[in-house]
């Protein structure tokens, strides 16, 4: 395999660091965070299931036009074939990864986020400090079985997608200098393993045109129940295809915790809806805003008082208003 252009490849756009924010926002009508702050629990929805229609397809065709354009890059080189047809396999096989995320903004007043998703600005604004929240990421059934953090920013663009195949390319070369190296075995490993962590970020991808949303999710990542169920038979292990380590040790034992148990359905927007149940402890709630409909001084009392009858340490949440004059 020609070493150099691989690296060449693998060093074609340098990956950004994460430029988390401090707080992220969870914009939503009263009766939802009642219950979240009640319940001390989040609702992460099936992205099938959301206002965008492309989920995951759209990040994913753009994935297929990157395979081909490494296809064609790479002719001849028997071993980079390998890996993208093994990669190209695996991204076919996505319907078999279900994919629930619960959804923030960067932004604690942004009038679109009001009107969309907090009850047309009579909701409220729940700011979750995104390094308590991924410090007690503790769902009840295992569910965070994608080896990345279990927080992502959305991307709106596409050189992430591209970024994750060439990196992994890069990382295949480097295994093949190997003396001992298999490589036939090494670049169909390869080949999936970018495929899962490409599908991920298929997962955290969107339009533009919501990229005023500026989003943040909260993972959740199950593969099919039934499929892996099906591929067992008595006195025998279910057929695994290579995926990252430990991932399978992790299914195993959410499995046994009846798994099929943590999905729950609430009919919502665009009818049936599947979902699961994040847990979060009570350091994770740092702000609550107050949507610019709602009547903040008596608004803010009763938080206040709401807060310290369900746990929340006195004085630990601040409670603001939307700047926005919108009525």
């Amino acid at each position: 395999m020609n070493g150099n252009k691989l690296n060449a490849a693998a060093n074609a756009n340098d990956p950004q660091k994460s430029d988390w924010p401090d707080t992220v926002y969870h914009y939503c009508d009263l009766g939802a965070a009642v219950s979240i702050l009640q319940n001390k629990r989040l609702w992460a929805t099936h992205l099938r299931y959301v206002n965008d229609f492309s989920e995951i397809d759209f990040g994913l065709s753009q994935a297929f036009k990157e395979i081909q354009v490494l296809r064609a890059e790479f002719q001849g080189e028997a071993m980079a074939t390998v890996f993208v047809n093994a990669c190209e396999d695996g991204l076919k096989d996505h319907q078999s990864w279900h994919f629930y995320a619960c959804c923030f903004s960067r932004e604690k007043d942004l009038l679109s986020q009001w009107r969309a998703y907090a009850d047309d600005g009579a909701g409220v604004a729940l700011g979750f400090s995104t390094r308590h929240l991924q410090d007690c990421w503790i769902s009840n059934y295992e569910l965070h079985l994608a080896e990345d953090t279990s927080i992502c920013k959305v991307s709106y663009e596409f050189d992430p997608i591209r970024q994750l195949l060439r990196d992994q390319l890069g990382t295949l070369d480097a295994h093949l200098s190997s003396p001992a190296a298999d490589d036939q075995e090494a670049c169909i490993k390869s080949g999936r393993l970018a495929a899962d962590r490409v599908l991920r970020a298929c997962a955290a991808h969107k339009s533009a045109a919501f990229a005023e949303e500026k989003e943040y999710r909260l993972f959740a990542q199950l593969r099919h129940i039934e499929q892996l169920g099906s591929t067992k038979s008595p006195g025998s292990s279910p057929a695994r295809p290579v995926i990252a380590e430990n991932i399978w040790d992790q299914i195993d034992r959410a499995m046994q915790s009846n798994r099929a148990a943590c999905r729950r359905y609430r009919i919502g927007r665009f009818g049936m809806t599947p979902y699961v149940e994040l847990e979060f402890q009570p350091i994770c709630v740092q702000k609550i805003i107050l949507g610019p409909r709602c009547k903040f001084v008596r608004q803010a009392e009763a938080v206040q008082m709401m807060l310290e009858t369900f746990g929340y340490p006195t004085g630990s949440v601040s409670i603001d208003r939307s700047a926005a004059t919108y009525q």
